[in-house]
């Protein structure tokens, strides 16, 4: 015989397994199987009373079977409600989690939901040989929890919506509501879990932080910004503050000028629409745009805005507005003060790159080669420069009165950089590029001096601009001063030793104060030299820094010529010193006592660059093939035509990890075949310098990337060397072709 609680567990483990489709079935079926023994129990016990008993027993037994009667009666109701309340949990909920936010249709994750059905069936539990029904306090248990509501038009939405919604928030709600259903009705959500991990979840968005960190990349691209702008709103406001970033950060010629400043006008109040309007500008009359431009201004170079100026006062100018020299000077004068003064005043957060340059012409005095405003006098001075990151300073004058000509001079700009270092600290790239033509000799230390120079107060304004920056990491500087002064200058300098990793210097003069700087410099990466100073043996041979290795990693020479003697030694001691370091080596000018000192000091040189004679590289080409070159550029001095024979030498022998190769030979185009078929490695970029070539060199490259399939760039020096047909032939199987100057 089953007993009662056997065929309960029976009954509920059956219907507990059971798929939702066949809820409905089994609780109707349940249903009648309670009610049967609910009968059966009553008969037994009323069998089971004694015939003996009194009248007060069989009223006593009368009232308790009226009672079973009135529940059994209750129980009947409350299970019938119960299932009409059921059939509406089940059948929406199951199907609309089917949606395609979720696509494991038959995974427990559907069960789950019709979790609430399955707990209402009623209960009983035996003690003491009794029977009690707890069907009324299982129904209100589970009709306080309420039933999940997936609304499949919201999934949808959040789908294919374009903001910033994360679809996986929606898969961890929904997974959520499961878990607190099946705690509360003792059912494992294991398999629920993995499920959900399994779904094909959409990958969320770009946050915005990193699409700009992209597009901050692009501010060298106008075109590209401007076509980042049409894309949608989001990608709009971030791409407009980095277009009108440095609008005169190139050169502006025509029609790109009078749409930059047309632009500008849209942004200005009516006042000053009509102060250009008496002046004899028309710009055509348009709405107030979407953006203010002028407040995202943060880069500003003088001589590209006074160029555009012209432009625009040319325009007008050629279109009847005016005519004479007199009258057009005098219009790119107002034009530029005004303007200059509207895009400060409306600059929101200052300045981060400043540009400026003047250039005087001999026998000219007029103000359009210079600056025609008075910076140093700048309302909101520290508000518009003390966020400088970068500032260049480029004078040019043949006529020294020019240098005191008031606000127009070189005085301008050391009283400029005199209260610039006031309240500048964060400047990390600086530029002082004074050319010596534009100084006086006015030193008072060397009267007989040959090189011109500036007076020293001058110089100190520019050189405390260095030394109270807090984290410049570039400086490129010329030799305007007396080199009597020179131990001052460094004195600066030495302050920036901690950060600097770029020096570019031209005619420095005192070799034995510069070796101790640059053993000063930890983190100074590379050394550019336009200029050899001059060795002072005398003060080398008592100094201690020639002892110390440099950290620099690149080092560039541009000087060609000179006393050879002073530049292999300087040259020499600066490899010497540099010795494993050394990466990277351009030498315009090399020399046999320095090519050996490379040979035996520089083994991790991976970008050579040699300007050499024939025999010299011959010499050395069994040095070349052991260093571990990924770039190689080589330019033969003797400008001789190099046999067939001699390229394949050279070619055999260079290093197979080559893979940019820069060369400057007089060959024909068969020997240029030999030159590149014979090379062992793999080229990715071919740089071919020289004028006598014709379509035939391109053929022979072209031919090379066909059969190769690794060289993706070919840059050539002469414009005119090759036709427009087989350029475009030659762009089929390169990626990029380019005249490189």
């Amino acid at each position: 015989m089953m007993t009662l609680t056997q065929h309960h567990n029976i009954s509920t483990t059956a219907v507990s397994t059971a798929p939702p489709l066949l809820d409905m079935r089994l609780q109707t079926t349940h249903q009648k199987s309670t009610s049967k023994t609910t009968k059966k129990t009553t008969k037994k016990t009323s069998k089971t009373t004694p015939k003996t008993t009194s009248k007060t027993t069989s009223k006593a037994t009368s009232k308790t079977n009226s009672t079973q009667k009135i529940s059994q009666n209750s129980t009947q109701k409350t299970s019938q409600k119960n299932s009409q309340k059921n059939q509406k949990i089940s059948s929406p909920a199951i199907t609309t989690i089917s949606s395609p936010a979720m696509t494991t249709t038959s995974s427990p994750a559907t069960t789950t939901i019709s979790s609430p059905v399955v707990t209402t069936i009623p209960s009983t539990t035996t003690t003491d040989n009794t029977t009690t029904d707890t069907t009324t306090t299982t129904t209100t248990t589970v009709n306080n929890v309420t039933p999940p509501t997936v609304n499949t038009n919201n999934i949808n939405d959040c789908n294919d919506c374009n903001d910033d919604v994360d679809p996986v928030n929606n898969t961890n709600v929904n997974t959520n509501v499961n878990t607190n259903v099946n705690t509360n009705n003792n059912v494992d959500n294991t398999n629920n879990i993995n499920d959900v991990k399994n779904v094909n979840v959409i990958p969320p968005l770009l946050t915005l932080d990193c699409l700009e960190e992209i597009l901050n990349h692009l501010l060298d691209s106008p075109e590209t910004l401007h076509s980042c702008i049409l894309v949608n709103r989001i990608w709009s406001q971030l791409a407009m503050p980095l277009l009108w970033y440095n609008p005169f950060g190139s050169s502006l010629r025509g029609e790109q000028a009078i749409n930059i400043f047309n632009s500008y006008t849209s942004c200005m109040p009516d006042e000053l629409r009509d102060e250009l309007w008496i002046r004899g500008i028309y710009f055509a009359e348009s709405k107030k745009p979407l953006f203010d431009y002028p407040k995202y201004l943060r880069g500003f170079d003088w001589f590209n805005f006074q160029s555009a100026i012209k432009e625009l006062v040319d325009n007008y100018c050629y279109n009847g507005i005016g005519n004479g020299q007199y009258e057009f000077n005098n219009k790119v004068l107002f034009f530029e003060q005004f303007f200059s003064s509207f895009l400060f005043s409306r600059c929101n957060n200052g300045l981060r790159v400043l540009k400026l340059e003047s250039i005087f012409n001999i026998g000219d005095n007029s103000s359009l080669n210079c600056i025609n405003m008075d910076l140093v006098n700048t309302p909101n001075f520290r508000f518009l420069f003390s966020k400088l990151e970068k500032f260049e300073v480029k004078y040019s004058s043949y006529n020294y009165y020019n240098i005191n000509s008031g606000g127009n001079g070189i005085e301008s700009f050391s009283l400029f950089s005199t209260k610039l270092s006031m309240c500048t600290r964060n400047i990390q790239h600086l530029n002082f590029s004074i050319e010596e033509s534009s100084l006086s000799p006015l030193s008072t230390t060397s009267s007989n001096s040959s090189r011109n120079h500036l007076p020293l107060y001058m110089c100190e304004a520019f050189w405390e601009l260095i030394g109270v920056q807090n984290n410049l990491k570039i400086l490129e500087i010329n030799e305007f001063w007396d080199p009597s002064n020179s131990e001052l200058f460094f004195s600066f300098l030495s302050k920036q030793s901690h950060s600097l990793t770029y020096l570019s210097l031209n005619g420095i003069s005192k070799l034995s104060l510069l070796l101790p700087f640059l053993s000063s410099c930890e983190n100074l990466e590379t050394l550019e030299l336009w200029t050899v100073p001059d060795p002072d043996m005398e003060s080398l041979l008592y100094s201690s820094s020639t002892s110390k290795n440099l950290s620099i990693k690149k080092l560039i020479c541009h000087q060609k010529k000179g006393d050879q003697e002073s530049y292999c030694l300087t040259m020499g001691i600066l490899i010497w010193m540099s010795n494993h370091n050394l990466q990277e080596l351009y030498l315009l000018k090399a020399k046999p006592k320095t090519l050996d000192i490379i040979t035996q000091y520089c083994p991790n040189i991976r970008r050579l660059h040699l300007n050499l004679t024939t025999s010299l590289l011959l010499k050395h080409l069994p040095y070349l093939s052991t260093l571990p070159l990924e770039s190689l550029g080589l330019v033969n001095q003797d400008r001789s035509s190099l046999s067939i024979d001699l390229l394949q030498r050279i070619a055999s022998v260079l290093p197979r990890t080559i893979r940019s190769l820069e060369i400057n030979f007089e060959m024909t185009s068969q020997g240029l075949q030999y030159f590149l078929w014979t090379f062992k490695g793999k080229l990715r970029k071919f740089t071919l310098r020289g004028d006598n070539f014709s379509n035939q060199y391109l053929q022979v490259v072209t031919h090379y990337a066909k059969v190769k399939l690794s060289l993706q760039e070919f840059e050539y020096s002469n414009p005119d060397s090759f036709s427009t047909e087989v350029l475009d032939n030659a762009k089929t199987f390169i990626s990029k072709v380019q005249c490189c100057s």
